[in-house]
């Protein structure tokens, strides 16, 4: 899992390439997959910056939305955790939150290995 911070594009989501230890790389460095936990609809949150940001760069993998306080933001389901087999988690959270979030995002990629994919 790791924050984004990019003033670039992303690449296009590309499978981790077996039998070797670049697997766990991979899916950090071109994920097929992104959670953004503690998405937002207010316009000017963290959240929402960091869901347009995504979107303009022309991300081409899933992006999933995890805030338990909402059903829906901007016409996409909002989970209320991170599913399992996503690669990566962006973190748009106060201080107050975000230790317990990271640590169950740990806790999700620890029990959902994707090594074997």
């Amino acid at each position: 899992m790791t924050a984004i911070a990019s003033r670039g594009s992303f690449s296009p989501p590309s499978p981790p390439v077996k039998g070797t230890d670049m697997i766990e790389l991979s899916a950090l460095l071109h994920p097929r997959s992104i959670a953004i936990v503690g998405a937002s609809p207010k316009p000017d949150s963290f959240g929402a910056n960091l869901l347009q940001s995504i979107r303009s760069l022309g991300y081409g993998g899933e992006v999933h939305l995890v805030n338990p306080r909402y059903d829906r933001i901007d016409g996409q389901p909002c989970l209320p955790a991170i599913p399992a087999g996503t690669d990566c988690a962006a973190f748009a959270l106060g201080d107050a939150l975000l230790v317990d979030a990271v640590q169950a995002a740990a806790d999700t990629f620890r029990a959902n290995p994707k090594l074997n994919t």
